[in-house]
């Protein structure tokens, strides 16, 4: 890191300008053998990372000012960093204008990237495909002839003439509509906390949350899902278009979630039972699921919000009986959203069988157990990232002055 850091000290055109070079009374030395063509590439790359003229346009004055300085660190970011994204839209420039920290602008930035490399690799594999299954030529000619020729451009034969996206669209609906004739048990999801969180946690939350909605549509005794103490204005409009989906796109008879800001006793009549769970809470849910609604908090809980929120709502706090029946091993004990109610949905149609449900939909690395080695190579990974990280942001902090 320190030679690459004497490398870039070097290069002038990052710390100074050529006037200032030249007021000093100094020229600059000698490029050495093969420093010039690698100069050359690195600006060229580092052309597509710097902001559009229409970008800058949108920018207020005090921005402006700013831009010079954030452009440095990400000079010197994508010269030294692990993960350097390939271009910067207008859109991550945008993000990165807001982010006030060198270290939030460094997390964004490989975010940026991996996204980019997950990308590449999508579009690698889709080409493969369209390589592998693409149209024989006799099918092709047999097809232009006006015969029957099949290929994934051509004839395509159908397995199931009944499979048609309105009919399954029904068979769902007619699935959360049974649930909610025979009063099954009601899933509460509480939005109270996710205008505070970032943007990055945001979206993670709201994958999780199209995951369970995607589920449970497809399970033969789907709940009734609600989501409450919504964040009112634009917020969840824009939460739900970018992250969630299914409300801005034609669904065609589905019956999807409410959205409501009230509170879970608003939201549901005075004289059901309802309970909160939370994995930091005393009690234990055991047994059939005997309560009405079930209020479950969209959030990590890294901060216990599960049970301050229950708390709040005078709502009885319950833990999954998760130690009863299984022996957590590995890794921390976080159920995501799809699995907790894949697990209710088992127990609620079981009759109350936990141990099933959590063997069937607990993340098989959860129960295993690590060895010694692995988990001290694991940990000493996990540290060498954190502290290449941390010396990179020092490097970028010394170097332009930021903070």
């Amino acid at each position: 890191m320190a030679s690459k850091l004497l490398r870039l000290l070097t290069r002038r055109s990052i710390f100074c300008s050529p006037t200032a070079s030249s007021a000093a009374g100094s020229s600059p030395p000698p490029p050495a053998e093969g420093t010039s063509a690698i100069s050359s590439n690195f600006e060229t790359d580092f052309s597509q990372l710097e902001p559009s003229e229409a970008f800058v346009a949108t920018l207020r004055p005090d921005q402006k000012t700013l831009l010079p300085k954030v452009v440095e660190e990400l000079r010197l970011f994508a010269y030294m960093g692990n993960y350097v994204p390939e271009k910067m839209s207008d859109y991550d420039w945008k993000r990165t204008m807001e982010l006030k920290t060198i270290t939030e602008k460094v997390t964004f930035w490989e975010y940026v990237a991996l996204t980019q490399r997950r990308q590449k690799m999508k579009e690698r594999r889709r080409t493969k495909f369209a390589i592998r299954f693409a149209d024989d030529p006799e099918e092709v000619a047999r097809y232009e002839a006006g015969g029957m020729g099949y290929g994934p451009n051509l004839h395509a034969l159908v397995q199931n003439p009944f499979r048609m996206k309105e009919r399954v669209r029904r068979i769902e609906g007619a699935r959360v509509f049974h649930s909610m004739q025979i009063d099954a048990p009601k899933i509460a999801f509480d939005l109270q906390y996710m205008e505070g969180y970032s943007r990055r946690t945001q979206m993670e939350l709201g994958s999780q949350i199209q995951y369970t909605i995607s589920e449970n549509f497809q399970a033969k005794r789907p709940l009734q899902l609600s989501f409450v103490n919504s964040p009112s204005g634009d917020f969840t409009e824009k939460w739900l278009s970018n992250t969630v989906g299914f409300y801005n796109a034609e669904q065609g008879q589905t019956i999807l979630p409410d959205f409501t800001s009230k509170g879970i006793r608003e939201t549901f009549p005075e004289d059901r039972e309802v309970v909160y769970i939370s994995r930091f809470a005393r009690d234990v849910l055991d047994g059939p699921l005997r309560a009405d609604v079930f209020g479950i908090c969209v959030t990590m809980d890294m901060q216990r919000e599960s049970l301050g929120a229950a708390r709040r709502g005078r709502y009885r706090a319950v833990r999954l009986p998760i130690h009863k029946y299984v022996k957590w091993v590995s890794g921390p004990q976080y159920l995501p959203f799809p699995n907790l109610l894949n697990i209710l949905r088992h127990v609620y149609s079981s009759g109350g069988d936990w141990h099933a449900a959590f063997h069937k939909f607990i993340a098989k690395r959860h129960l295993q157990p690590v060895s010694d080695e692995q988990r001290i190579i694991n940990a000493a990974k996990r540290k060498q990232k954190i502290e290449a990280k941390k010396e990179l942001i020092d490097v970028i902090t010394n170097a332009t002055g930021n903070s």
